[in-house]
């Protein structure tokens, strides 16, 4: 499920050339992840405000989803 967030953050490292969006991808493409692993997904692009908010409606909508389902 969180993998449309991960490949967005991935698509956005490589068009901005940073690697926080990488790191921050890298939970979100893993097959085994916590949810305390998104506190690291946060860090790494909290510098960045678009892309914060971004991650922080998709990860409601993933816990809507996963609470509803």
């Amino acid at each position: 499920m969180s993998i449309p967030v991960g490949v967005s953050l991935l698509v956005t490292s490589i068009r901005k050339q940073k690697i926080e969006y990488a790191m921050a991808a890298s939970p979100c493409l893993s097959p085994y992840v916590l949810l305390h692993s998104w506190v690291g997904v946060l860090l790494a692009i909290v510098s960045s405000t678009p892309e914060t908010i971004a991650a922080v409606i998709g990860l409601w909508i993933f816990f809507a989803i996963r609470f509803f389902s």
